[in-house]
């Protein structure tokens, strides 16, 4: 691994956020509610259930939410069933322990449209399943899972909510339009250019600095020696977006890519972004 610290820091001018709702909307990413939302489990009050209030974007990013959220438990569940060996034993061969595959949320997709068949029993409308685009709608009109026999890495917001999943492909089929790692296609509330995996754990730490890794596994490896405050992009080069992410959470990074040229290469175009990050502060 070749290593390089990058320091920088920058400063926030408070006033010109507004109130505490609107600067953690802000510095978090988060709509009003998530804000709202966020502030109370931290002071530990419970939010009335009427969200009459809502605008329309917020309930349908809140349903999104929600398809997410119940499309994490049925991969989850999945992952100890007996059609789910070739997972079993992956996650097996990577010591990943169960402590481990319970905090990441780790699951397995199976064969096409077992999700499309759970969540439209769960109720949601194909308008709703296909907004998420975790089902896709064939030629034929009928909707076939966007993941299919993937491991699948829920990928979580700051406040930890599932917003998109990555996939690791667990058998060769020698198709080169069925690449081994697979990220969720951006949407409403998912962008890959302005969001970092496990960036969610990383800042519950005493954060000194942050390691920039390349993928999943590596921040989930590192996790398991840990070491916590480990996070990756998310199937993109290393971008401004998330420099401008790190910066509202500490002013150092640990960049540990692979030491082969093509990692090299990533690390010298990261620092470089992190460098005009710095000079912007």
């Amino acid at each position: 691994m070749l290593d390089q610290i990058i320091n920088f820091s920058f400063v926030l001018d408070v006033t010109q956020v507004g109130d505490v709702f609107t600067f953690i909307s802000k510095i978090e990413n988060m709509t009003f509610n998530e804000s709202l939302e966020f502030l109370a489990e931290r002071a530990n009050i419970k939010l009335p259930e009427n969200k009459n209030y809502d605008d329309p974007q917020t309930k349908l990013k809140e349903k999104m939410f929600s398809i997410y959220s119940d499309s994490t438990i049925f991969y989850h569940e999945r992952l100890y069933k007996p059609f789910a060996k070739i997972a079993q034993d992956y996650v097996r061969k990577r010591k990943l322990n169960s402590a481990t595959l319970e905090q990441f949320k780790i699951g397995y997709s199976g064969e096409s449209n077992e999700l499309y068949n759970f969540l439209h029993n769960k109720g949601y409308s194909d308008k709703d399943i296909e907004m998420t685009e975790l089902c896709v709608k064939g030629k034929d009109g009928k909707y076939y899972d966007f993941f299919r026999k993937r491991l699948m890495f829920p990928i979580m917001n700051v406040s930890g909510k599932v917003m998109a999943f990555g996939a690791r492909k667990l058998e060769e089929d020698g198709n080169p339009r069925n690449p081994k790692y697979l990220n969720s296609r951006d949407n409403l509330i998912f962008k890959k250019r302005e969001n970092l995996f496990a960036l969610n754990f990383a800042k519950k730490e005493d954060i000194k600095s942050l390691i920039l890794v390349e993928g999943n596994m590596d921040v989930i490896s590192l996790h398991l020696r840990g070491i916590r405050t480990a996070v990756a992009s998310l199937g993109t080069a290393f971008t401004p977006e998330q420099a401008k992410l790190i910066r509202k959470y500490t002013d150092k990074v640990i960049l540990s890519y692979d030491a082969d040229s093509a990692g090299q290469k990533a690390i010298l175009a990261a620092n470089e972004i992190l460098e005009k990050a710095r000079n912007r502060s």
